[in-house]
């Protein structure tokens, strides 16, 4: 029997006067109540480990049922402060917002029904531990089913007042690589992966320009194609210094394989922009210093390249993206094509200026830099695939070992 006694002793915490002084001042006043648990779940920055604390508290008697309940609300909306503080911009904020709205609707309905609510618990019996549970989830369980069909117009009012900032002047700098991301892997991932498509885009627009100033030279073209790639260095840069501050505390090993393929990504892409920009915006301008311009023969040839190039780099991006292992291999493969275009250009090439030996030391010999540019280019993005091609090498050959001892 004293065994007894000592164990209930022993279960049931001995709160101190000054704590049942503080739980009597928050009966009977609603909005201290719901004040208090509000800023302890902010300090928190969990509304479940504040749930668990009021059922604890509960269990000892020292607040009523309807204590309890308001004490749940408050815990509801204190969650939901803590994403909106933190968000970085005014798309961040949003979907905090909304739920904080949906949440503070709620507990102002509730609070009205409270009367109600107090009798219903009185009559279902519930003990108050219970009834803070039970209340949690119910309240949880009424504003998803209430709200799921007005989630359209809410997105609608909290687009209008928190649209979307002005996109910055400057194409280089980051417009995804949000700070809330480097605490979590898979958004840190994500958003990098998302700038990186940008960085593309770039290169795929000097591509075009390239194009088009061996057609016709222009000086300005060119003067855009070397602020496009200045732009695509200041990016690229970004992306690789949001990547080394990515899970600070480690990544998994999956994770880090993946940032490593961005990495290698951004840094290949950054490569072949600076071919563009040094080598050949300024080949395809020489001619037109001296007057003179590209014949149809390398005008073809130079085509042929160009989409090669544009198809390696879909290629490229397929593998990066999807993660794909075929479009991986296919690119790789390309590099045989574009060497055998360079390679039947050049041979046509010296064949065709080996009776006008003054027009080799000029013409020729850009030509012939043109064509193992466009070859350095592909080089570069034809990298993409083999990180790629690495991991999920690798994955197959452990999924495959994982079969065999199954």
């Amino acid at each position: 029997m004293a065994r007894c006694c000592w164990h209930s002793a022993c279960s049931a915490p001995r709160w101190p006067p000054v704590f049942h002084a503080v739980m009597q001042g928050l009966e009977g006043d609603t909005l201290i109540a719901l004040m208090v648990t509000i800023i302890l779940t902010l300090i928190c920055h969990s509304s479940v480990a504040v749930i668990l604390l009021i059922a604890s508290l509960a269990a000892t008697g020292v607040m009523t049922p309807v204590t309890a309940m308001v004490l749940v609300l408050g815990a509801n909306i204190g969650g939901a402060l803590p994403p909106v503080l933190n968000a970085g911009s005014a798309v961040a904020r949003r979907l905090p917002v909304g739920n904080l709205l949906v949440r503070g609707a709620g507990c102002g309905v509730a609070l009205v029904l409270m009367p109600l609510l107090s009798a219903l618990a009185t009559r279902l019996a519930l003990t108050t531990p219970q009834l803070v549970v039970m209340f949690h989830t119910a309240f949880s369980a009424v504003l998803a089913v209430v709200f799921i069909g007005l989630t359209g117009p809410l997105s609608r009012a909290l687009e209008r007042f928190f649209p979307e900032e002005q996109r910055p002047a400057d194409p280089g700098m980051p417009m995804y690589l949000d700070e809330a991301g480097l605490d979590i892997a898979y958004i840190g991932l994500s958003n990098s992966v998302r700038e990186s498509l940008r960085v593309t885009d770039m290169l795929n627009m000097m591509l075009d320009s390239l194009r088009a100033l061996f057609v016709a030279p222009d000086l300005l073209k060119a003067g855009e194609i070397r602020q496009a790639d200045l732009s695509l260095d200041v990016l690229s840069a970004a992306i690789r210094a949001y990547l080394a501050d990515i899970g600070q505390e480690g990544l998994s090993d999956s994770d880090a394989d993946r940032a490593q393929e961005i990495l290698m990504f951004v840094i290949n892409i950054e490569h072949a922009g600076d071919i563009l920009s040094s080598s050949l915006t300024q080949l395809a301008t020489r001619r037109a210093r001296r007057g003179e311009q590209f014949s149809e023969f390398e005008l073809h040839n130079i085509g042929l390249l160009h989409a090669e190039i544009l198809t390696s780099l879909r290629l490229a991006i397929t593998a990066f993206l999807g993660e794909d292992l075929a479009a991986a291999h296919q690119l790789v493969a390309r590099k045989e094509v574009v060497r055998q275009i360079e390679a039947i250009a050049s041979r046509e090439h010296f064949r065709k200026l080996r009776d006008d030996k003054n027009a080799w030391a000029e013409s020729g010999d850009i030509f012939q830099r043109v064509l193992r540019d466009y070859r350095r280019v592909h080089h570069h993005i034809a990298a993409v695939a083999y990180p790629v091609i690495d991991r999920l090498s690798d994955e197959e050959i452990i999924g495959g070992e994982e079969s065999a001892d199954a």
